[in-house]
């Protein structure tokens, strides 16, 4: 077993972490990616030796790897799950494995999360920070205390102009922020079934148009009025918009018009769509990003016939492609905006 304290000062009783991988190199950047959070990072290099560390050590979290020698991770996870000392240590596994099947595998099998390699360091921090929390609150519920619950977030996407992405990028964020411990909603402000509908190939006749029918008699507002209204609540906007002239001259007037109410500067954050490769084009994301008068929350790289291809099957590319670069940044993008502080990137 090996034990590395991180550089922050530890709590009395920090939670342990055990990373199990058969790469010493994986493992190794595990331990990079979660040195600035006050815990205590075990490491095991198999399945047989991680549940002897667990028998003595009894860690609050598993990072746990699929193929492995000795002992894979699968087998592990099932026999962590089926002995009631440790059926109760959250497990998030960590793998190149990226189907479908792999991921619902591991979910079938106990694991709480299933992250991609090659992964985001931010979304590893954010998944651990969240699967602590949850077994905090849950240790604190058998102990008979009442932890307290913590307010969702509501975030709110809107255009620079039509045919810039919206709808994709709402889609695709929402299903990054989704976990199987966490509830996301996702509400399209249009008075027919909209695009989310087609995007998720969940057309329906339900939709609000009917609320929004009551507006000619009176009794509720419009869909303009009812935008408007949302991003009063939102905690934080993104406003989204295309490396193209024209877009980034009306992102300036979007960004007043919102923030010339009771919206602060500081709850909108721009989020750049590349539809195309800045190689074809004479505008670079760093000219962009001068031009812009709120801070950059994301890029979205382009990702062309595969984009093309989730909404002809109607599975958007979170899921039906986790490991090309746009669906990497929308998981990015999502951990971003789940952070208690949401920070601009740094580029």
């Amino acid at each position: 077993m090996a034990c590395r304290n991180t550089p922050e000062i530890l709590q009395m009783n920090p939670p342990k972490i055990l990373i199990v991988d058969d790469d010493d190199i994986q493992r190794t950047i595990l331990c990079h990616t979660l040195g600035g959070e006050a815990c205590l990072l075990l490491e095991a290099g198999d399945g047989q030796q991680a549940l002897e560390i667990v028998d003595r050590e009894m860690p609050d979290l598993i990072l746990l790897d699929v193929m492995m020698p000795v002992m894979d991770g699968i087998e592990a996870l099932r026999r962590l799950k089926a002995d009631n000392r440790t059926s109760q240590i959250p497990v998030i596994i960590i793998t190149a494995l990226t189907a479908e099947s792999d991921v619902a595998a591991s979910l079938e099998e106990g694991a709480i999360d299933h992250i991609c390699k090659p992964f985001s360091e931010l979304i590893v921090r954010t998944r651990v920070r969240a699967a602590l929390r949850n077994r905090a609150a849950a240790v604190a519920s058998a102990a008979g205390a009442t932890p307290l619950r913590k307010r969702g977030r509501l975030i709110g996407f809107l255009g620079a102009k039509g045919g810039v992405g919206v709808t994709t990028a709402a889609v695709n964020t929402a299903l990054a922020m989704t976990a199987p411990q966490r509830s996301v909603v996702l509400l399209e402000l249009h008075a027919s079934p909209g695009t989310v509908a087609r995007q998720l190939d969940v057309l329906t006749d339900r939709n609000l148009g009917v609320l929004f029918a009551q507006a000619a008699d009176g009794n509720l507002e419009g869909p303009r009025s009812q935008s408007r209204a949302a991003l009063l609540v939102c905690d934080f906007i993104v406003l989204t918009l295309e490396l193209e002239a024209t877009c980034l001259g009306l992102s300036q007037g979007v960004f007043a018009s919102i923030v010339s109410g009771q919206i602060a500067a500081g709850r909108v954050g721009a989020l750049l769509i590349l539809h195309q490769s800045s190689a074809g084009t004479l505008i670079t994301v760093g000219y962009a990003r001068s031009q812009l008068t709120c801070p950059m929350v994301g890029v979205i790289p382009p990702c062309g016939d595969q984009n093309l291809q989730a909404l002809k099957i109607g599975v958007p590319i979170v899921h039906s492609a986790p490991s090309c670069a746009a669906a990497i940044a929308y998981n990015e993008l999502g951990a971003r905006l789940m952070a208690d502080r949401i920070q601009a990137l740094t580029f």
